[in-house]
């Protein structure tokens, strides 16, 4: 029983009209994987189908427009008859008839490429019935037959049919391309080309198709294979470059000493320097940087020049909190502090170590550029004139650079 509609089957044709669609764009994947090339699109329309049962069989009439001759397949597992209409195109979107009559379970309409329209008859029982396709004045007709026709072997076409209609489309489909593979949901169908590029309008051997699409999905496997592993070769350089970079900054900062002579004589001033990270693991890098405070001061009682220098150089480790935009970190190291003062009474150099904290977030410009806030706390007792003091203390300020 037909099941296209509510109702039973009418005495005449039932004609199922299809609403117009282009399906433009899309990635006929296996079909780029052979390296088919398409036309400039459809250019006639697929107006109709119309089912109606008779007493040769089913009859299908297929309405076109202009003419265009099919090309003529059928497949296996699950058997199934194709008619392909290159250069033409459905109005409609896919639909889905349920027949179950005549060894035809249902009907199905698609667009097999951008400018091929497809009808598949899907077979019960395993294997396509008997059938003969002719041309009629505004298209083409396939009657699959009932069982008494078949055994009568008489006129089976009905009306518009004639016994040499199967042999003069065999004719016409030798001059007509042969059907792409076409990537649908839930399902692939293929035909292979033969030498010439010309379709047979014999059925294809299933141990061919088969060869043929599973050299196809090999080629497309393969080419997946390599486009990971070349996806997975970018990644690892990326991390690894992400791990061992490079960053030279220049930083001026205001140096705040914490006892003795640095911050009763000299006071406050301005402190310079220059620093190098370089990146070991994620999100752990070693820094080294020399820094340079000097102050000059004149003595009141004699007018004499009263100097005095202080140059670290550090080294250490820093954890950094973040890979963007804004980048915090923290920084623990020691130095080699190089303390220098001459007066009146004269000179005074002291060589100590000491040790360096570091907290501050610097800001990536442009993915190269960078911009370093940051606070440092310094502390280095040393011993001069028989006294102790302290030539630490606070560093606040900023730095310039570029990270590679």
């Amino acid at each position: 029983m037909l099941c296209a509609g509510k109702g039973p089957w009418p005495a005449r044709f039932l004609k199922i009209s299809f609403i117009s669609v282009i399906l433009c764009g899309g990635l006929p994947l296996l079909s780029n994987a052979s390296g088919t090339t398409r036309g400039l699109g459809p250019r006639v329309n697929l107006k109709d189908i119309a089912i109606a049962k008779t007493a040769a069989g089913l009859e299908v009439r297929i309405v076109l427009e202009a003419e265009v001759s099919p090309n003529k397949f059928e497949l296996t597992e699950p058997s199934r008859l194709v008619l392909d209409f290159e250069g033409a195109r459905l109005s409609t979107a896919r639909r889905e008839i349920c027949v179950s009559e005549f060894g035809i379970s249902r009907v199905r309409a698609g667009m097999f490429a951008t400018d091929t329209a497809r009808i598949v008859f899907d077979a019960e029982g395993g294997r396509v019935p008997d059938h003969e396709i002719s041309r009629t004045p505004d298209g083409w007709k396939i009657l699959f037959l009932a069982d008494k026709a078949r055994a009568e072997g008489g006129d089976r076409s009905g009306a518009s049919g004639t016994a040499g209609t199967a042999a003069a489309l065999a004719e016409e489909m030798k001059t007509a391309a042969a059907p792409k593979a076409i990537d649908r949901p839930g399902q692939t169908e293929t035909k292979e080309m033969s030498g010439a590029g010309k379709a047979s309008a014999s059925v294809e051997k299933p141990g061919a198709q088969d060869a043929a699409l599973k050299k196809q999905l090999d080629e497309v496997q393969n080419k997946l294979d390599e486009t990971i592993k070349i996806l997975n070769d970018l990644k690892a350089r990326d991390l690894a470059r992400k791990k061992k970079f490079l960053r030279v900054t220049a930083t001026g900062d205001y140096f705040s000493p914490r006892d003795g002579l640095l911050e009763s004589v000299y006071r406050h001033g301005l402190d310079f320097g220059a620093e190098v990270d370089l990146g070991v693991a994620d999100f752990v890098e070693v820094w080294a940087a020399e820094h340079y405070f000097g102050k000059t001061l004149i003595e009141a009682e004699t007018g004499a020049a009263r100097e005095v220098s202080l140059i670290p150089f550090e080294a250490g480790l820093k954890i950094r909190m973040n890979k963007g935009i804004l980048n915090p970190y923290l920084g623990l190291g020691g130095g080699y502090f190089q303390y220098r003062e001459k007066s009146s009474l004269g000179l005074v150099r002291e060589k100590r170590f000491g040790v360096v904290g570091q907290a501050g977030v610097f800001v990536k410009i442009s993915g190269v550029f960078v911009i370093d806030f940051f606070a440092h706390y310094k502390s280095c007792p040393i011993e001069t004139a028989g006294r102790t003091f302290n030539v630490g203390g606070l560093h606040t300020g900023l730095g310039f650079g570029a990270e590679f």
